[in-house]
């Protein structure tokens, strides 16, 4: 029996539950109350003033985060990623966004040397990571190469066919997949299977099929409805099993087996028709004594809409819901049982009108960089002025084709896309107001679920904190670490932020923790992080940096560098190259990587430091500067937040500039002054650390160290430091030959240097030790003699600046690897926010009348923000270039209420007279003005 309840009816049931039943029904909105704080969701929409660009043009864009709940503006953050991803979801190019009341605005310079083809420009924010990727902004973009003309791109970003097609010969695999209307199949119970069929490559499929039992009798035909899906009706009997079979001309026919219904349990089932006001939901039971009660949820982003108690009995209970306590959307329908556990589950979607937006015409233009004048009009569905923020963009129809459009606007994106993982191929399709439309958006309801939280992380009575958290601004955060356990509380950090000389301190906290938030900048600015003990001296703990941006997503599926738009190096020198020069590296016994002092270091005795000293000098000749312990603790003293040993060398050797070139400290500058430029050899303790290349730009060091150890290496370690210009003799080459206080190593250095990357030459490790000779002795000073006139061909031609070394020697002779390696000093890039551009809009009034010899704009205009007035309008005013004749609006925003809008229309094409030149054409805008 059949007993359909209506919303009067129940709230009597409701006042009929005992304490218990209250007590649940309390529970499971306090739950979802607590959850909707720690975990609130957002939404993310980017607009695009086009969707299509060629290489070195720049794509312009306005983003928008949203409160999932409300879908009014989020106005708490401060800072979104926009990022360009490839076909892989690999990022190639990411922004970071300043939000202002939760809009922002950018521009993306697309990489001249992007390969041709379809990429995905995404949105999201810190805290939208909690949700994970799946729940990211995308939209498509196509990059076309230059010489194509942009009418001409029509075919080249066609729309996807989604209809069901028949299995071809060369993909032959089918593959159906069964969605049980609730969950469940309950033997006994009425139930509604929802199905997808697709081939091996994700291809829908159409075919005819039909249900069988185990004893082959006929249950249901199966036919696809839309994109391979479709449903059929089944009330399972006891004991029996269910089969879908495809019958085919040739061979024995495709089987696939329908889940298993369950002896029992509890089934859900909606009545959603396209022309009804409610949603009929029916419920029936067979495991709930009639005195048990459950409890239907409805949600819609996020929210509790309506909490209804039920008291079950073996009847099967129908109720009526009113489609007008939902917004236009996605519903989630949740059954639970009195322990909170969700029972079935169901998603219906919503259809309710949106803005109703509109472009008016008032000024057409007559000719070629005529004045144009639209209006825009917001209204709400039932005629009143809507006022709200959107970014238009104008467009030259005939330029840009309509085919290359996406159906992605904020009103679909809200409604649908974005509560669903993944990309759905012309959403538009599921908002006409047609039965074809609706059937497929019940199609699409009934074959997905809802994924953004899992219902046993809602129904804990324990708070689950977020992972990633909001960002009110630009950061910088750490944490202390020492090799053999935590940091104490209370330490010093302090950070130098060298492009405004800002100054940052703070104090650690129990776990080693700290933070510093900072000013609104753009673009890039270099930073030391360092650490002081009570006796200010460097505190010897590992420091943990990270600042908002971040080099990878913690869930991208790929990893490779990305483009930040900045000038590209010069081609570095490889440690490899230089590891030639050497015939045995640094032995690695007289290093460890601790801070903890080793007995190695300790055994090294000042006889070897002056013997290590001695053969420089032999093999280099005599240091013409150098600077000693003294005078480095001095500038120490006078800078005691210095970023290290180089930054001190600059003031410390009058005959040397040193500079860090880039950002991100990927390069130093070595340039002697009043001389012609030198290549420069760093040595550390009489081993060869790396070589700039013959602009002075050292880029990598040898054995795997990182250039952000030299340049931070800590001045309180270094006993001196000697800057050599080795002697040249007659030839004007530069011979000199090397031995380390070991024994175990000869350094060869030719007059020439050794090659760069650029240089199409190299080395063998074999052609270089073949030439040498070493003598087996045990004096330092022993030569090891290098026949050079006889070996030219190993170093190319085209490197001709003379050699300069800077040989470091430091107290206990560890080389770069000293104790002070791990000594609380972190050099780091701050990632500001990506500078903001303003869209040139062209004036010819008189303005740029002249200097513009030819207008032919692809986007005629962008606004990102644009107002509607208390009345819903606001003017749109723009010229015309030299040759669109018909033009594309496209607009996307929000009401002040959280009412989305959007709008792509074409006007008709213009009656535009050309003039033959420019001055008849300044000629007739004026007259026409003047009219």
């Amino acid at each position: 029996m059949k007993r359909i309840y209506t919303l009067p009816l129940l709230l009597m049931l409701v006042t009929q539950m005992t304490s218990q039943s209250k007590s649940t029904e309390s529970s499971l909105l306090q739950n979802i109350k607590t959850h909707q704080t720690w975990h609130r969701q957002e939404k993310c929409f980017i607009h695009t003033d086009r969707p299509i660009y060629t290489g070195g043009e720049t794509c312009w864009f306005s983003i928008w985060l949203m409160d999932a709940s409300t879908h009014r503006l989020n106005h708490s953050e401060r800072v979104a990623y926009v990022e360009l991803a490839d076909a892989h979801e690999t990022p190639l190019i990411r922004q970071m966004i300043r939000m202002e009341k939760g809009i922002g605005q950018g521009s993306m310079l697309i990489p001249e040397n992007l390969t041709a083809g379809t990429y995905t420009i995404r949105g999201y924010t810190n805290w939208m990571r909690n949700a994970g990727s799946d729940f990211f902004f995308r939209n498509t973009i196509a990059i076309v190469p230059p010489e194509v003309a942009p009418p001409a791109t029509e075919a080249a970003t066609p729309l996807p066919d989604t209809s069901p097609k028949a299995p071809t010969a060369a993909d032959t695999t089918l593959m159906v997949r069964f969605f049980p209307e609730g969950g469940e199949i309950i033997e006994g119970v009425p139930c509604k299977v929802a199905y997808e069929a697709v081939s091996a490559s994700g291809v829908p499929q159409m075919f005819t099929g039909i249900v069988t039992n185990k004893g082959g009798q006929m249950v249901a035909s199966v036919t696809p409805i839309w994109a391979g899906r479709g449903f059929f009706t089944l009330t399972p009997e006891k004991g029996e099993t269910y089969t879908l079979t495809l019958p085919r001309p040739e061979g024995t026919p495709r089987t696939f087996l329908i889940p298993p219904a369950r002896p029992s349990g509890t089934g859900l089932w909606v009545e959603h028709s396209r022309t009804s006001p409610d949603l009929i939901v029916s419920v029936q039971s067979t495991v709930t004594a009639s005195t048990d009660t459950l409890y239907l949820l409805t949600l819609q982003n996020g929210r509790p809409v309506t909490a209804q108690p039920l008291v079950m009995s073996n009847d099967i209970q129908s109720f009526r819901i009113d489609k007008a306590l939902f917004e236009g959307g996605m519903v989630q329908l949740t059954l639970f049982d009195r322990l909170k556990r969700p029972v079935n589950e169901r998603l219906v979607f919503i259809h309710q009108p949106s803005l109703r937006m509109s472009i008016h015409e008032t000024d057409i233009p007559g000719q070629p960089r005529a004045r144009a004048r639209y209006r825009l009009e917001a209204l709400y569905p039932d005629g009143r002025p809507a006022q709200g923020t959107f970014s238009v963009s104008v467009t030259d129809a005939q330029r840009i084709p309509e085919g290359a459009y996406t159906d992605c606007n904020m009103v679909n994106t809200l409604q649908l896309t974005s509560n669903m993982p993944g990309l759905i191929q012309q959403p538009n399709q599921f908002f006409a107001n047609t039965h074809k439309s609706f059937l497929q958006t019940e199609l699409l309801m009934l074959t997905n679920g809802w994924r953004r939280y899992e219902w046993h992380h809602v129904m804990t009575d324990t708070v689950r904190l977020p992972r990633f958290l909001e960002e009110p601004g630009l950061y910088v955060t750490g944490k202390l670490t020492r090799n053999h356990g935590p940091a104490p509380e209370g330490i010093d950090i302090t950070m130098l932020v060298s492009e405004k000389m800002s100054y940052f301190n703070q104090k650690s906290d129990k776990t080693g923790r700290f933070t510093f938030l900072l000013n609104d900048f753009n673009d890039t600015m270099r930073a030391v992080v360092q650490t002081k003990n009570k006796l200010n001296n460097v505190a010897d703990y590992n420091l943990e940096v990270h600042t908002n941006f971040r080099s990878q997503p913690d869930d991208s599926p790929r990893h490779r560098p990305l483009i930040w738009q900045h000038t590209p190096p010069l081609s570095p020198i490889t440690p490899s190259q230089l590891a030639m020069e050497l015939t045995q590296r640094m032995s690695h016994e007289m290093f460890v990587d601790t801070t903890d002092v080793s007995l190695n270091e300790v055994t090294v005795s000042a006889q070897n430091l002056k013997n290590v000293r001695g053969v420089m000098t032999q093999q280099f000749g005599p240091a013409q500067e150098s600077v000693g312990q003294k005078q480095i603790t001095d500038l120490n003293g006078e800078r005691p937040w210095n970023s290290g040993l180089i930054s001190l060398l600059n003031d410390a050797f009058p005959g040397m500039e040193i500079d860090l070139m880039d950002a991100d400290l990927t390069s130093i500058r070595f340039r002697v002054k009043n001389k012609i430029q030198h290549r420069i050899f760093i040595y550390v303790d009489g081993q060869m650390a790396g070589a700039s290349d013959d602009q002075g730009r050292l880029t990598h060091l040898l054995n795997q160290y990182g250039l952000e150890e030299l340049i931070s290496m800590d001045a309180t370690v270094v006993e001196s430091v000697d800057l050599i210009f080795p002697p040249v003799d007659k030839k004007g080459m530069q011979l000199h030959v090397l031995t380390d206080p070991a024994n175990r190593a000869i350094a060869h250095i030719g007059g020439e240097a050794l090659p760069n990357t650029s240089s199409s030459q190299g080395y063998s490790q074999a052609s270089m030790t073949a030439t040498t000779s070493p003598t087996p002795t045990n004096d330092p000073s022993s030569d090891a003699k290098v026949n050079f006139e006889a070996n030219m061909n190993l170093f190319p031609k085209n490197h001709t600046s003379p050699i300069a070394v800077v040989a470091i020697y430091t107290k206990d002779g560890g080389g770069i690897s000293t104790r002070a390696r791990y000594k609380g000093i972190r050099h780091i890039t701050l990632q500001g926010f990506s500078g903001t551009q303003t869209f040139y809009h062209p004036v010819y009034n008189g303005t740029d009348n002249s200097h513009i010899l030819k207008d032919e704009r692809n986007t005629l205009a962008w606004w990102p923000r644009v107002q509607t007035d208390s009345l819903g309008q606001a003017d749109l005013i723009f010229y015309n270039s030299d040759v669109a004749r018909q033009f594309r609006f496209e607009v996307n925003g929000l009401s002040t209420q959280g009412e989305a809008g959007a709008l792509r229309w074409i006007t008709d094409e213009l009656s535009i007279d050309t003039p033959q030149t420019g001055a008849e054409r300044n000629e007739r805008r004026t007259d026409t003005e003047v009219q």
